[in-house]
C-alpha cells in the first residue's frame, strides 16, 4: 500500500521485481486484497541467465569476457578462472546489457522498435552483439506464465496370474464388455433392433451381470414397448437378487418400471415401483416423482369423482333435511354436492346457509368467500355474507357487502333489507366495547387509525376545527373512512 501512496494513489496493482521472485498484489482504497497477491519465481536472476545464454548463443557459444579478466590477462585469464567465479562475472556484463538496453513495453506482446543508436552493444573485450527486438523484450518473461511440469508417465499395470476359471471368467467379461459397447453405440445412432442383438450377446457371455439386461430395458422404452420393459425389469431384479447385484443398479430398474407403468396409465402401479426403488436405494429425484404422482392420482380421483347430476340430487337431499329443521344432517349433503360439482358457486352458499343456523358464523362466511372465489357475481353470496358480518357485529364489512351486492344487481331485496338493517343497529348500538375491540383487530381499521390524515380529522371534529373538519367530510373518500370507523363501533357520534 505504500508503494500505490507513494505514486498517488490509493488503488493500484503494484508490481514488486527483486532477484529471486516477482509479486503482484492489488491494492484497493489503502487495503492489500491479500487473496489477489501472486508470486512467481522468477526475478532478475533468472533475466540474467537467459540473457546470458542469448548473448553466449550469439557469440558462437564463447562466453562474454568482464573487465575484470580483461586487467588481469584477457580470455586465457578468464578461462583459467573457477567456472562459477567465471558465471559470476559473466553476469556482470549481461546485467550491464539488460540495465542499458531491455524494456518492459506497456502491453504484453507488443514489440519494441530500437533507435537508430542502438543497433549494436559493445562487450568489454571489443567484441559487438547485434541487438534484437526479442533482446530487448527478454523482461516480459517475468509476465508469461510458467509452463506446467509434464504429466508423469502411467505406470504399467501389473500382470495378474490367474486361474483356468478366473481367466475364463475374465475373458467372458471383457466379450460382454466389447458388446456393450456396440450396443450403446447402436443405441445412440437409435438402431434399436442392433442394440438389442448387442445386448442379448453381452447377456450370452455374462449373464450374471443386470446392467446389459437394464440397458434393454432401455431400449425397450424408447421403442415405446413397455410391456416389454416391465418383463425385461422382472428378469433382471430377479437375476440380480440371485448374484447380489448392486442396490443402486437395482434402483434404476425399478425406476424404470415405474416410468413405463406411468406411461402406460397406472399411476398407482407407477408409484408402487418408485417406492421399491427407494428401498432399494434413497434418491431426492424419485421422491419428487412419487409426491407429483401422489398429486396427480388426487386430481385424478377428484376429476373423476365429479357428476353434477348426481351433485344435483345431493343439493335436493340437503334441502329436504334444511326445510324439516335438521341443519346438521343437511350439511353432508352439501359437502357431497360440493365435491359432486366444485365450480357451482350455489352449493357452498346452501351450506353457508345451514352453518348459519348452527351458528357457527366464521366456517359460514368462508363457505360465502368460497362461493364468491367460484363467482365474484353471485349476489345471494354476497348478502349472506353480509349477514354472517352483522351477526359478528361487523358492521362496517356487512355495509360493504351489502353495496357491493347492490352496484351489481340495484334491486336485489335481499341487500337493502340488509342495508337498512345495519345502519339501524348503528345508530341504536351506543356504546359497544365488545364490538369496538373486535374492530381494532382488522388491519384495515388500524391502517385508518394510523394515517395521519384521517387522525387530524378526527380531532377536528371532536372540538378541533369543526370548520376544517366539516371540509374534510366532503370529501367522499375522506367519508367513507370516517364512516367505516363509526360502522365498526371505534368512533362514537353523539
Amino acid at each position: 500500500s505504500l508503494a500505490a501512496f507513494a505514486a498517488g494513489r490509493a488503488s493500484a496493482l503494484v508490481v514488486d521485481c527483486g532477484a529471486g521472485t516477482t509479486s503482484v498484489s492489488p491494492v484497493v482504497d489503502g487495503y492489500v486484497l491479500t487473496r489477489g497477491c501472486r508470486t512467481s519465481l522468477r526475478g532478475g536472476d533468472h533475466l540474467d541467465a537467459t540473457l546470458s545464454a542469448a548473448v553466449t548463443k550469439l557469440l558462437g557459444g564463447a562466453e562474454p569476457v568482464p573487465r575484470a579478466a580483461l586487467r588481469l590477462g584477457g580470455r586465457t585469464a578468464y578461462d583459467a578462472w573457477p567456472p562459477a567465479f567465471r558465471a559470476f562475472c559473466g553476469r556482470e556484463v549481461v546485467r550491464d546489457l539488460k540495465e542499458s538496453y531491455c524494456v518492459v513495453p506497456k502491453a504484453w506482446g507488443l514489440a519494441v522498435g530500437l533507435k537508430a543508436d542502438r543497433k549494436d552493444f559493445e562487450l568489454p573485450d571489443g567484441t559487438t552483439v547485434g541487438l534484437t527486438s526479442d533482446l530487448a523484450r527478454m523482461p516480459e518473461a517475468l509476465f508469461e506464465e510458467a509452463p506446467a511440469p509434464p504429466a508423469p508417465a502411467p505406470e504399467p499395470e501389473p500382470e495378474v496370474e490367474r486361474t483356468p476359471e478366473e481367466q475364463a471368467a475374465y475373458d467372458a467379461k471383457q466379450l460382454a464388455l466389447a458388446h456393450k459397447a456396440k450396443g450403446n453405440a447402436a443405441y445412440k445412432k437409435r438402431d434399436f433392433d442392433a442394440a438389442l442383438k448387442h445386448y442379448d450377446d453381452a447377456i450370452a457371455a455374462d449373464p450374471s451381470d443386470v446392467t446389459y439386461r437394464n440397458n434393454k430395458c432401455a431400449v425397450h422404452f424408447e421403442k415405446k414397448d413397455y410391456a416389454a420393459v416391465l418383463e425385461e425389469g422382472k428378469e433382471a431384479i430377479r437375476v440380480g437378487r440371485e448374484h447380489r447385484a448392486d442396490y443402486e443398479l437395482v434402483h434404476k430398474i425399478y425406476v424404470r418400471m415405474g416410468k413405463a407403468k406411468q406411461k402406460q396409465g397406472d399411476l398407482a402401479g407407477a408409484i408402487e415401483e418408485f417406492n421399491n426403488a427407494q428401498v432399494e436405494h434413497r434418491d431426492k429425484a424419485t421422491e419428487r416423482i412419487i409426491k407429483n404422482l401422489e398429486m396427480d392420482m388426487k386430481k385424478a380421483k377428484t376429476a373423476a369423482y365429479i357428476d353434477p347430476e348426481k351433485a344435483v340430487a345431493s343439493k335436493e337431499e340437503g334441502n329436504a333435511k334444511f326445510r324439516e329443521g335438521k341443519f346438521a344432517e343437511s350439511i353432508p349433503h352439501y359437502e357431497e354436492a360440493m365435491k359432486r360439482d366444485p365450480k357451482n358457486p350455489a352449493y357452498p352458499n346452501n351450506l353457508a346457509a345451514a352453518l348459519t343456523k348452527l351458528g357457527n358464523f366464521a366456517a359460514a362466511k368462508q363457505a360465502c368467500e368460497k362461493a364468491l372465489d367460484l363467482d365474484p357475481k353471485y349476489v345471494k353470496a354476497i348478502a349472506k355474507k353480509g349477514d354472517l358480518e352483522m351477526l359478528m357485529k361487523e358492521y362496517h364489512k356487512a355495509i360493504e357487502s351489502y353495496k357491493k351486492g347492490l352496484a351489481i344487481e340495484p334491486a336485489n331485496a335481499a341487500c337493502k333489507q340488509g342495508l337498512v338493517k345495519v345502519q339501524h343497529a348503528i345508530n341504536t348500538s351506543g356504546t359497544d366495547t365488545e364490538r369496538a375491540q373486535h374492530a381494532m383487530a382488522d388491519p384495515e381499521i388500524q391502517a385508518l387509525l394510523q394515517d395521519p390524515v384521517v387522525r387530524d380529522v378526527i380531532n377536528n371534529l371532536s372540538g378541533g376545527d369543526q370548520m376544517a373538519g366539516q371540509r374534510a367530510m366532503n370529501d367522499p373518500t375522506m367519508r367513507a373512512k370516517i364512516e367505516k370507523l363509526i360502522a365498526s363501533g371505534v368512533l362514537q357520534t353523539k
